[in-house]
């Protein structure tokens, strides 16, 4: 991720100091705070067809200053990426993910692509309670 990272920066360098209108976003969910804290313009992720409200929100509380809620949201997006280890590759698992909400889209993927394990929709559900996406129900 060191490699990725620096990657961004060096973009940043290259092009911002020439080409100020041109936006650069990050690719990786969990270096969306240190990409817009080195100077990045936003995301683009596969996390956010999940919950984009999520993401916009963290760059939105980003641009705003307000570090706490920026903090609050770059939680929850981290809590979110255990998506990512639950198919092979986390294709499957985020299309699943997305039916949750309401999203219509089939899990299927093509191969070389697995199909989610069926052991892992439990697991789906936890990440996406961790990160406020679907309620919590306690036992009373």
């Amino acid at each position: 991720m060191v490699k990725e990272y620096m990657h961004m920066v060096n973009v940043l360098n290259e092009i911002k100091t020439v080409r100020s209108d041109f936006a650069v976003l990050v690719g990786f969910e969990d270096q969306i705070l240190s990409g817009l804290m080195a100077g990045a313009d936003g995301s683009i992720c596969g996390l956010s067809n999940i919950a984009p409200a999520l993401f916009v929100g963290l760059v939105q509380a980003f641009e705003a200053g307000d570090l706490a809620e920026v903090a609050r949201l770059h939680r929850r997006v981290l809590r979110l990426m255990a998506m990512y280890v639950l198919s092979d590759p986390g294709l499957g698992a985020t299309k699943l993910a997305m039916q949750k909400p309401g999203v219509p889209i089939s899990p299927t993927v093509r191969g070389p692509a697995l199909p989610v394990p069926p052991e892992s929709e439990e697991a789906i559900d936890a990440a996406l309670k961790a990160a406020g996406l679907l309620p919590v129900h306690r036992e009373a």
